[in-house]
Order: C-alpha cells, then structure tokens, then sequence
C-alpha cells in the first residue's frame, strides 16, 4: 500500500493491537502442530506477521479495530483448529492474502465442514417438519430425493381453486386441468413443485385425511 493509504489503515490500529494479533497468530500456528520441530520460532513468527499484514490490509474500513481483531480471531481459531491449511501455511504453499480474503466457512477443515453441512440439513428438516406440520398428507407422491411416502405434506399453489372458480362463475376451465402442488418431505426435508397432477386423478380424489382442508387428499 502506499504510505497514505497504510496510515489510514492503521489509524485505530495501535502496534500493541498488532503484536498481540502476531503473536495469536503464531499460537495458532504452533497449536498441535505435529511438524513444530521443524520450524524455528522466528519463521512462524515470520508468517504470523504476514499473515496479521495481510489481515490488516484487508480491514474494511481501514482502521477498523473491532473489524480488525474479529478477522485476527476467525484466522487463529480455524488455522489451530484445520491441520491442513496449518500445514499450508507452515510450508508456505499458500498465499497470505488469499488465505485472509476466504469466507470463514472456507476456513473450516472439511470435517469441520462436514459437520456444519449436517447441522444445516438437520436445520432445514426441523423447520419443513413445523412449517408443514398442519398441511394435509399424501401418500400417492413419493419423495423425489429419498422415495418416502410416510411424511409426505402438500399445499395447493394453483389449479384447484381456479377450476371451482371457473364452474361457479362459468369459466372455460375443465374438470382435467392440471393442479400445481408444493410438497415436503418429512423425512429429508426435501420440497418440489408437482403439475403432473390432475383433478380426476384416481387415488387424489380418495377420502379426506383427518385435518385435511376441502380441497382434499392428494
């Protein structure tokens, strides 16, 4: 940077602030390092410090501490905790303002990753669960994704209720007009739109479930 634009940058930013965050920055890289005999203590120190420059020039806005220090900790905490990426940078194989301009989740190890993908799936299962758990059911759809049929939820989007409208108020719909459908699977989570299904369906046109609205059992 130039001179100018490194002052702003620092302007919030005392030396204290900076060699606290080197030194983090170093713990982290020493962290359960099973090569950390291999690295004197003045070269980690060395890459802790550019990585902490690379981390400052990357504050925005420039000399932002809180900002600063919260890119400082995410950082530390994921490169103690990605043996991989440790090593990476350890070996030099990365490139710091690389490594400093990654989205946290890009930090994460791929186990680590892993287990947020689960958290996240098991998330978007327990909200389809509530948000559909007054819907009617159907047992005639299966789930595209996992094939169940046991915990099958579905809300009507059109169709249905512009056919009755057209009887009542002598529209030109038929009785064999396609009826858009959103469904949810229960089980997965999984949800899809469905226009392969028609009024004079045989098994949609089955007796009503417990709950069910009067548009009917699909």
């Amino acid at each position: 940077r130039e001179p100018g634009a490194m002052a702003a940058a620092t302007a919030g930013i005392s030396p204290a602030n900076r060699q606290s965050a080197r030194l983090m920055l170093k713990r982290a890289l020493e962290q359960n390092n099973p090569h950390l005999e291999e690295y004197a203590e003045q070269y980690l120190l060395r890459i802790a410090c550019d990585i902490e420059g690379a981390a400052l020039r990357r504050t925005d806005p420039p000399g932002a501490l809180a900002t600063y220090r919260n890119r400082v900790r995410t950082l530390a905490s994921n490169i103690a905790r990605n043996r991989d990426l440790q090593a990476s940078l350890c070996r030099r194989d990365v490139d710091d303002a690389c490594v400093c301009s990654l989205d946290p989740a890009d930090l994460a190890s791929a186990e680590e990753q892993g287990r947020r993908k689960l958290l996240r799936e098991k998330h978007i299962r327990n909200v389809t669960r509530s948000a559909w758990a007054e819907s009617s059911r159907t047992k005639h759809h299966p789930c595209p994704r996992c094939h169940s049929r046991e915990d099958v939820a579905y809300a009507h989007v059109s169709g249905a209720r512009d056919v009755r409208k057209a009887e009542t108020w002598g529209g030109g719909l038929s009785a064999d007009t396609e009826v858009v459908v959103r469904l949810a699977c229960g089980q997965c989570g999984h949800e899809w739109k469905d226009d392969r299904v028609h009024l004079d369906e045989g098994p949609a046109r089955a007796a009503a479930p417990a709950g069910a609205g009067p548009e009917g059992s699909l």
